[in-house]
């Protein structure tokens, strides 16, 4: 009688389970803004200027790792180099030739709660082709993390 009845209880679970109708709820669209920041958004990419340095945020990894496109509107003497204070515990290898350098900047949550703190900058140094003295360019990371957010949301 005992197993009947929990029998019963089980055929009457599974017939309401199978009659609720569940609705997705849709999420409202996000569209890219056109900046954040310093940084613009141009065809599902972050793009910020400093003096003769353009950075472009152009990958995002699943390993919560994004690529940033360095390019230099003059030719370089040596290969730049990069400083991203609020980083200091990450080594970052740049790679690249001429007036075109890559790195990976590290985007986890951690890393972009620095960010959103302002506590994060982003500074290449580099030398012109035929000048003896370095120059400097400083991007500010605050408004980053925004952008990649939506970029994620829409470009993906």
């Amino acid at each position: 009688m005992f197993y009947k009845k929990i029998n019963l209880l089980i055929l009457l679970a599974f017939i309401a389970g199978c009659t609720i109708k569940y609705e997705k709820v849709e999420e409202p669209q996000v569209n890219l803004k056109s900046s954040y920041g310093i940084w613009n958004s141009e065809d599902c990419k972050l793009q910020a200027n400093r003096g003769e340095i353009k950075l472009t945020l152009t990958d995002l990894y699943v390993e919560n790792k994004a690529r940033l496109l360095i390019e230099s509107e003059i030719n370089l003497a040596k290969t730049p180099t990069i400083n991203i204070f609020g980083f200091e515990d990450y080594d970052f290898e740049i790679l690249g030739h001429g007036k075109v350098y890559s790195l990976e900047l590290p985007i986890n949550t951690l890393d972009q709660a620095r960010m959103y703190m302002n506590q994060t900058f982003l500074q290449v140094r580099y030398m012109a082709d035929g000048t003896d003295y370095y120059r400097k360019a400083i991007f500010s990371l605050q408004d980053l993390p925004d952008g990649i957010l939506d970029i994620k949301k829409t470009c993906t």
